[in-house]
């Protein structure tokens, strides 16, 4: 067992541990009551793509864009909704806004779904293309990420 952790550990690729400590530190910061630019929430739906390489790698491409949508607009749905009373003020060009773990969570789902994908992919390829893995991939991986364009939209919307 220590082999494979340690056998993970050292495949994955260099730049996996500082975009990890990188996405923690962005967490934290959503943590706290704070105020912030809006200009971030223009680019916040973009962390979508850090989960781009591993859809498209997956098959069929026919069952993984219809569950990414639905998935994905879910998502964006419920935040969108669940933001409202987080919002506590505006001002030109900025926005205070209540602390939350939501975002901490939703990009450790990301980091983590995607490291899984990586290792389950290079252990055993033909289980990471299987019907049931590719369907509960895409599902969370798509909610989490709509979360992303929900937040921004109802922080840019007001």
């Amino acid at each position: 067992m220590s082999d494979l952790f340690t056998g993970i550990l050292n495949g994955a690729p260099l730049w996996v541990w500082p975009l990890l400590v990188g996405l923690i530190a962005l967490g934290l910061i959503t943590a706290r009551t704070r105020w912030t630019s809006l200009v971030p929430f223009y680019f916040l739906p973009l962390l979508a793509l850090i989960s781009l390489q591993g859809i498209l790698a997956l098959d069929p491409q026919i069952l993984v864009w219809p569950i990414y949508g639905i998935g994905y607009s879910i998502g964006a749905y419920w935040v969108y909704r669940r933001q409202a009373g987080l919002i506590l003020e505006r001002a030109e060009g900025r926005v205070r806004l209540q602390g939350e773990w939501l975002p901490m969570i939703s990009l450790m789902v990301i980091f983590w779904a995607n490291f899984a994908n990586g290792t389950i992919s290079a252990i055993s390829p033909s289980a990471a293309q299987g019907v049931p893995f590719v369907v509960v991939f895409v599902a969370i991986v798509s909610l989490v990420s709509g979360s992303f364009l929900g937040r921004s939209v109802r922080i840019l919307r007001g």
